[in-house]
């Protein structure tokens, strides 16, 4: 299954020195609604962009750290293109080391320069630790401690220990979560709203209404997404446009050209393109 929807992050303690994901992404239009166990720390480096936080939706720009609370669906999207350095940390070693995120609420949007300033001094440190080398180990320490810093100062001063949520807004979230990982699992099969709905045992009209108010796309919308997104692996992987068409759920190959083309701006048969 791809990381991008429901994220496993199953890989994350490979490296039992530091097990945790750091990556930048540049120039991004959207990225799926997804969530995942870990908590994930974003620093948008250039452009600007809408974040959808749960059901609610914020403004971001350069210089705002976002902070991913465990198990929340979110979606950072751009009309002109958004840059961000993101780090997923490993929930198991939050705790080991006395910072579990699990019952705190961090902030969603951190605009404070002494978190800026830890983020930087992290992300030095895990990149030089990933580059290799003499001293590994020594490496490890310090982007280990860079990143527990960076926690102590999130937890001390941008969160609370979290209450109760409120029972009547939880299930709906929930529901939506279910979903999403299903679809992420079953992209290629004939899906209805019936037959979603009824993996939740919920009416296909609650489905529909949710879904959107959750994801801000409908629920077809976002099925095509996890779709075209599974196709560009199928291309890089040099299949043709008619076997990742079928292989990812389209039923026809216009249809699917059509969608490709809505969804990325080029018809697939430019796939490579777009990896220029």
């Amino acid at each position: 299954m791809s990381d991008l929807f429901y994220e496993h992050h199953t890989n994350i303690r490979k490296d039992m020195l530091c097990p945790f994901i750091l990556s930048l992404r540049e120039h991004s239009l959207d990225c799926i609604c997804n969530w995942h166990e870990n908590v994930e720390i974003l620093m948008v480096t250039e452009g600007n962009g809408t974040l959808r936080y749960g059901n609610v939706e914020m403004q971001v720009c350069a210089g705002d750290m976002i902070i991913v609370n465990s198990r929340t669906i979110h979606r950072l999207y751009s009309e002109i293109g958004v840059s961000y350095y993101f780090i997923i940390i490993d929930e198991g070693f939050c705790t080991e080391n006395g910072l579990s995120v699990k019952e705190r609420s961090f902030t969603p949007i951190v605009r404070s320069e002494e978190s800026r300033r830890l983020f930087s001094e992290l992300v030095r440190a895990v990149e030089d630790y990933r580059s290799g080398g003499n001293s590994f180990q020594l490496k490890a320490a310090k982007a280990r401690l860079s990143v527990i810093a960076l926690l102590i100062e999130l937890c001390e001063h941008h969160s609370k220990i979290e209450e109760h949520r409120d029972e009547k807004e939880k299930p709906s979230e929930e529901y939506i979560k279910n979903i999403i990982a299903y679809m992420a699992d079953h992209y290629r099969e004939n899906l209805s709203l019936e037959s979603l709905s009824a993996v939740c045992g919920i009416t296909k009209y609650y489905l529909a209404r949710e879904f959107k108010r959750y994801t801000g796309q409908t629920v077809f919308t976002y099925l095509n997404s996890i779709r075209c997104k599974n196709a560009d692996i199928c291309l890089s992987e040099g299949k043709s446009v008619t076997e990742a068409a079928y292989e990812c759920g389209f039923e026809s190959i216009s249809y699917f050209s059509r969608t490709y083309k809505k969804i990325n701006g080029i018809p697939p048969s430019e796939f490579s393109k777009k990896q220029l």
